[in-house]
Formats: C-alpha cells, structure tokens, sequence
C-alpha cells in the first residue's frame, strides 16, 4: 500500500489502473494470473454469461458468452483484445446424502468441461 502511494505522489498524484495492477502484483505471489484475471474485466466491455449443461450425473460443461442486453442495436467493429472471454472463478457444490463438496475452478476459455466428486442431482 505505501509503496504504491509514493508511486502515485511522485507521478503528480495521478493513479492509473497500469500503476494499480503493478502495485498489486508486485505483493501478490500470483501476479501474473492477477494481471490476466484483471484485464479480463477492466479492458473489454460487457461482462461474461455463464451457462451450465449437466452432461451426466458426474460433469458438466460451463460455456461463457458476452452479456449484451438485446436492444435491437446493431454494432460494427465490435472488437476484444480477449475475444470476449474473461477469467471466471466458479465454485460450485455437489451434495449427496453421506457428504459435500465444494469444487472451485478458474474458466478462462469459452467452454470447460469439468468432472464432479459426487452425483449432481437435477433441481426440479
């Protein structure tokens, strides 16, 4: 913390998202999974739509797609240095009568498909 406000007071006070995530890394043992994670939100519009298939009752698959509320607006020249993909932490919960997990992924592509501990059960 004190490192990066005698950074932001020697550049004349004005902080930068750069100046920030450099800070940040610098403290952080996974500064470059901190980078990704964050360019993935601050430099592309829009944030990422989940969705979950159930495949079997031990995986699904998790395909993310860029949120855009349907206005009717068409937009040109629409482009992501990502490809609209962002850095999602997923944890999700299998429950079964004996016990519970938890099971936590990071989804950094368009589609991941992941084995669970125990039997999903369908919500009805």
């Amino acid at each position: 913390k004190q490192w990066y406000q005698r950074r932001v007071a020697i550049t004349a006070g004005t902080a930068r998202y750069d100046d920030l995530l450099t800070s940040m890394t610098k403290f952080s043992h996974q500064g470059a999974e901190l980078r990704l994670f964050m360019n993935s939100y601050i430099l592309q519009k829009n944030y990422p739509l989940i969705k979950v298939e159930v495949l079997n009752d031990r995986k699904i698959r998790l395909v993310q797609s860029r949120y855009v509320r349907e206005s009717g607006m068409v937009i040109k020249n629409d482009t992501s240095p990502f490809n609209y993909t962002w850095h999602v932490p997923i944890t999700f919960k299998t429950d079964s009568m004996k016990y519970s997990t938890d099971k936590s992924i990071m989804m950094s592509k368009k589609e991941k498909s992941t084995d669970c501990d125990s039997a999903l059960i369908p919500l009805l």
